[in-house]
C-alpha cells in the first residue's frame, strides 16, 4: 500500500513539474516583448508602461475583419473593469484591406507591413479619455505611443 502510495505521489509530482515546465509557443511576455506566433508579429513593451497594461485578444469582431490585438491601460491598483485602449494592432487579409481602402471614411489603422496574405495596421487613440489631471490621465499620456514608436517596437516574425 505504502508503495503505491509513494508511486502514485511520485507521478503526480512529475506531471506537475512537466505542466509547469511547458512554455507557452503561441503567445508570451518574455523580456518585455509580447510575442504572438498565431498572428506572426512581436511587440516590444515600452519599460515605461511598468505592468499598467492588460492584452485583449479578439479573433473576430463585427466591426473590424480579421483578428485584433488590443493593449489596455490597466493601472495596478485600479478596481473597475472598464479600460481604456493604449493601442490595438489589426491583421487583416490583404484583399480585406485593398477594399477597405477604397472606401470613404476613416482608415482601419495606420499601416505597418504586410507578410504572405496578412496586412499588419495598429490603431491608436486620437486623444487622452480621461481628465487630464487625474491619476489615470497622468498615466495616459506617460504611456501613449505615437505611430514612429509603435513601428520601432513592431516586428513581423511569420
Amino acid at each position: 500500500m505504502k508503495k503505491s502510495l509513494v508511486l502514485f505521489m511520485i507521478f503526480v509530482l512529475s506531471v506537475s513539474l512537466i505542466a509547469c515546465g511547458k512554455e507557452t509557443k503561441d503567445k508570451s511576455l518574455n523580456d518585455n516583448v509580447y510575442k504572438n506566433e498565431k498572428l506572426g508579429f512581436e511587440f516590444k513593451i515600452p519599460e515605461r508602461w511598468g505592468g499598467n497594461y492588460q492584452v485583449k485578444e479578439i479573433e473576430k469582431q463585427e466591426t473590424i475583419p480579421g483578428e485584433t490585438v488590443e493593449f489596455l491601460l490597466s493601472p495596478k491598483n485600479a478596481k473597475d473593469e472598464n479600460r481604456e485602449g493604449l493601442l490595438s494592432f489589426y491583421i487583416i487579409d490583404k484583399n480585406v484591406y485593398a477594399e477597405s481602402e477604397k472606401e470613404e471614411g476613416p482608415s482601419i489603422g495606420e499601416y505597418l507591413g504586410e507578410k504572405g496574405d496578412l496586412v499588419y495596421l495598429v490603431g491608436l487613440p486620437q486623444s487622452n479619455p480621461f481628465e487630464v489631471d487625474s491619476e489615470e490621465g497622468k498615466l495616459f499620456d506617460t504611456m501613449h505611443m505615437s505611430f514612429e514608436d509603435v513601428k520601432e517596437a513592431f516586428t513581423i516574425t511569420k
